[in-house]
């Protein structure tokens, strides 16, 4: 669910801030952007838009490996982690875009075709479980043992181009 108002100065310019909540795979999103326009030429618009939101839930973080060591040629399976907690990531994104549109009648209703590059990162979005410390000698004697685990949260950049169809009526 999101809620928007369309702001305009004069014909070419349109300002639209955007604030709602939306399903995530980590159960609760808040959205919050901006998008502005600049129509050229009566039906192309170059955009520009900027956003960001929290996303709210639990994550599961497993960690399974196959080891052996000195002279133990079988494979010990182990189990490091299997676990959830629960996170708050926040997200920050924009997007330039130039686009078309198509008007269909009086009424509004209209197609919109767009070419863009977006910018969007997850802060501590990734959660890894990896050994701290080992047990000492374990490794001489045929096999690795983990001793204590630590967490390693990382972020996740995701930036490329995208072309995009939209409908509205």
């Amino acid at each position: 669910m999101i809620y928007g108002r369309q702001l305009s100065w004069g014909s070419s310019i349109q300002i639209e801030p955007l604030v709602g909540l939306n399903y995530a795979y980590l159960k609760q999103n808040i959205v919050s952007s901006y998008n502005a326009t600049y129509i050229i030429a009566n039906r192309f618009g170059v955009s520009a838009v900027v956003g960001g939101s929290l996303l709210a839930g639990s994550v599961s973080s497993n960690t399974n490996f196959n080891s052996y060591g000195g002279g133990n040629k079988v494979l010990t399976p182990t189990q490091l982690a299997n676990q959830s907690q629960n996170m708050v990531v926040p997200e920050v994104d924009a997007k330039l875009e130039a686009s078309y549109t198509m008007p269909f009648n009086a009424k509004g209703s209209s197609i919109n075709f767009a070419l863009g590059y977006l910018f969007a990162a997850y802060f501590n979005a990734i959660n890894q479980v990896v050994p701290a410390s080992l047990v000492p000698g374990a490794f001489n004697g045929g096999t690795i043992a983990i001793e204590t685990a630590s967490q390693v949260q990382s972020n996740i950049n995701l930036n490329g181009p995208y072309a995009s169809f939209t409908l509205t009526f």
